[in-house]
This record gives structure tokens, C-alpha cells and sequence, in this order.
């Protein structure tokens, strides 16, 4: 996972989208993946994988766990909210 300057965290989609996001935020709060809230509380994952698995040039926004989290179909970033 990379940081940007404005402390953003990207990392590439390489695993299930669900999983890469869970990962990502874990990373970004410093929290277990296992302590997280079901992501499926915050946002229709199926829905959520369909519309990445076109391929088109998309980007959904959506708070998690404390963060803002951006998907595109090849990254997941996250920024932690204050």
C-alpha cells in the first residue's frame, strides 16, 4: 500500500475487491481485519464488484470504518476521516 502526499493510501486490486478494502482499511486504522464491521453493513459488495468487474472508467466513494474509501476497477484508496 503506497501513501500519497495528502495521505491517501492506494493500493492495486490483486485479491477479492471485499478483501482488498477490509486489508486497506485495516492497514489505514492500524486495526485487525477481524475487528472491522462486516463491509457488507456499509455498501452492497455484489453490487459494488459488478460495477468494477466492467472495467469502465468508474469511482465509488463511501465511508467505512472511520475513512473515506474510493474503488476504481485497479485501486482501493483510503484516507482516514478527522
Amino acid at each position: 500500500m503506497n501513501e500519497n502526499s495528502e495521505g491517501v493510501f492506494c493500493t492495486a486490486i490483486r485479491e477479492p475487491l471485499a478483501v482488498t478494502i477490509v486489508r486497506a482499511v485495516a492497514s489505514c486504522t492500524n486495526e485487525p481485519m477481524t475487528e472491522l464491521a462486516p463491509l457488507f453493513d456499509v455498501v452492497d459488495v455484489d453490487a459494488l464488484d459488478a460495477l468494477m468487474s466492467h472495467g469502465t472508467e468508474c469511482r465509488v466513494e463511501f465511508t467505512y470504518e472511520g475513512c473515506v474509501v474510493g474503488v476504481s476497477p485497479s485501486e482501493v484508496c483510503v484516507e482516514l476521516q478527522e
